[in-house]
């Protein structure tokens, strides 16, 4: 239905990261020239002859570049607006300012490379915008070849969105939805769409960023929520990502990357503390990556999240305590170990745990006498 509605939307809006300090620009060759340092530069980037440019840009707003409905038209639409969103799995947020008056914002990534919000108007939907980064670009090649492989070879937006939301009645205080990249690379985007028609990109982190050389690819959805000795300052936990070389590791092999969890500080996406290999906090005998997300409890219920669960891709499971503000206290061991070295006891998980919680509500006092002692229980 939406890849319907994009063809017959007749002005769309394109953002990219190609302004000062990455910020968000138009997505245009004149913006990503201007960026990489001039076109010669920008080429390389991508990977194509200078002379392919303009034609890759207006390829990716839309233009039948190619002709693939053979009108002899090359600045008409293309059909195929919308790319793949394999494993992004949608994220409404109202932003209305009454249940009488919605505005339902629907994001989505896809495998072109572009994270989408749309306007669901009821009866009709409408792209708000799309939002292709830098290092997607290389990709436009490829994608516009669309050469037949028989497998999912390209991959851009695969994750899931998550939102950290505060409101101060029916006004939306802040919006801000983060976006991992799964199968599409190593790194997460942060982006403030608190007014929805003008985002803006809040940070970008990625296996280059400091203390972040653990992150494999991003599959994890992050989860959002306070820690003790942050206040009510929202973080983002999410873990250390996948390892591309689990798809053919041998069983019992070890992960180089993805073993881990991170904290982030949601507004800024400076990293609070990582659990796992030569992070602030060990995990001992952590050997395999960690792609899912995590189970996150409050043991205490003063409100703010103490305790995290994680599983990995040796079907092991993880308990991470962070008991009180000070985190050189903090704490994680392996909670239980489901799998094996043999071909047999390969198990590896690839879903985030559940937790239920219990609560002892039901109390009675009883008088009992142990060694000559009367004592109450």
């Amino acid at each position: 239905g939406v890849a319907e509605a994009l063809y017959n939307q007749q002005q769309r809006t394109f953002y990219g990261n190609f302004a000062a300090k990455g910020g968000l620009s138009p997505l245009t060759k004149v913006a990503a020239s201007s960026y990489a340092g001039g076109e010669a530069k920008l080429a390389q980037h991508m990977g194509v002859d200078k002379s392919q440019l303009q034609d890759l840009f207006d390829w990716v707003i839309g233009k039948d570049i190619d002709d693939d409905n053979q009108n002899n038209s090359h600045s008409d639409k293309r059909r195929d607006l919308l790319g793949d969103p394999l494993h992004s799995k949608p994220l409404a947020i109202d932003f209305g300012l009454s249940a009488k008056n919605p505005d339902i914002r629907i994001l989505l990534g896809s495998n072109h490379g572009m994270l989408h919000m749309f306007q669901d108007k009821g009866d009709s939907v409408n792209e708000s915008w799309a939002f292709m980064p830098w290092e997607f670009l290389p990709n436009l090649a490829t994608l516009r070849a669309n050469v037949p492989s028989g497998v999912h070879s390209v991959y851009g937006f695969d994750g899931s969105p998550a939102a950290y939301i505060k409101r101060s009645g029916n006004k939306m205080e802040k919006a801000w939805v983060f976006m991992g990249l799964r199968r599409g690379g190593r790194g997460y985007y942060a982006m403030d769409v608190t007014n929805p028609d003008k985002p803006s990109l809040m940070w970008h982190i990625s296996a280059d960023s400091a203390g972040m050389s653990e992150l494999g690819q991003s599959w994890a959805k992050p989860v959002v929520t306070t820690i003790p000795g942050q206040g009510d300052k929202p973080v983002l936990i999410f873990r250390a990502g996948y390892s591309p070389a689990k798809d053919t590791l041998e069983v019992g092999g070890a992960d180089s990357q993805g073993r881990g969890v991170f904290i982030l500080d949601a507004e800024t996406g400076k990293l609070l503390h990582r659990f796992g290999p030569g992070g602030d906090t060990p995990m001992p005998g952590l050997r395999d990556s960690i792609p899912n997300s995590v189970a996150i409890l409050d043991s205490n219920g003063d409100g703010v999240t103490d305790r995290i669960y994680a599983t990995d891709t040796g079907a092991n499971v993880w308990r991470l305590d962070m008991a009180g503000a000070d985190s050189k206290q903090w704490s994680a061991f392996k909670f239980a170990s489901l799998g094996g070295s043999t071909e047999n006891t390969d198990r590896r998980f690839f879903a985030a745990p559940v937790v239920a919680q219990t609560m002892f509500g039901n109390l009675s006092e009883n008088r009992v006498t142990v060694n000559g002692q009367s004592k109450m229980v």
